[in-house]
């Protein structure tokens, strides 16, 4: 397999990671809100729906940016330091408002984290793999 071709597979898995998780938040936000905190408020279920939308536009972005093998390094860095915030946001939330989630609810957003942390790491390699001097000198000649 090729840089790009393992760029471009590790971004559109994310992309559909994140469609799924975003989907799910829009046709189920008050199941899952239920089942993650407890207790309940408008305010989680319009929380939900916010964050499932920003999640499917995540996803639309991040395959578009997969399209693109000329710039897929930078993006591949950007989108790896945007999944590594995630994951560190991740971690500030169930340590501040540990009170806030059911045991389900840490487990869910604990897992959600560990994904993502495959994704950045999967991203950094890949980009690191496309911005090897061997890998340019290939480029070049093809």
């Amino acid at each position: 397999m090729t840089a790009e071709q393992f760029g471009k597979r590790v971004l559109t898995a994310n992309a559909l990671f994140c469609a799924a998780c975003g989907f799910a938040l829009i046709m189920l936000p008050g199941v899952l809100t239920e089942l993650m905190f407890v207790t309940s408020g408008s305010w989680l279920f319009t929380g939900a729906l916010g964050l499932g939308a920003g999640l499917v536009t995540t996803a639309a972005v991040v395959l578009w940016a997969s399209r693109d093998t000329a710039r897929m390094a930078q993006r591949l860095n950007i989108l790896a330091a945007l999944d590594a915030a995630w994951v560190l946001a991740s971690a500030i939330v169930l340590l501040e408002f540990a009170a806030a989630f059911t045991a389900t609810g840490w487990y869910i957003v604990a897992g959600i984290a560990l994904i993502v942390a495959d994704f950045a790491v999967a991203e950094f390699l890949a980009a690191r793999k496309l911005s090897t001097p061997a890998h340019r000198h290939q480029r070049a000649e093809a």
